[in-house]
């Protein structure tokens, strides 16, 4: 499952890196860095997205919609 979701937000990275056209996309871009780099720092240990949002200091909701 996490190899899914790496390889979404690694598709979601590319396209927003060949089309960055607006200031809302350089954030969502950086957040899906810092997101990423989460996940390889933390993948042995939290497995959740209810984790990850609490790293990250918002919601599991919230953290689905990214």
């Amino acid at each position: 499952m996490i190899y899914y979701n790496r390889d979404i937000k690694s598709t979601r990275i590319w396209k927003l890196e060949h089309d960055i056209q607006t200031e809302e996309s350089r954030h969502e871009l950086e957040f899906i860095r810092h997101f990423s780099q989460l996940v390889e720092w933390h993948f042995a240990t939290k497995h959740t997205v209810a984790e990850y949002a609490d790293i990250l200091n918002i919601t599991a909701k919230a953290l689905n919609k990214n």
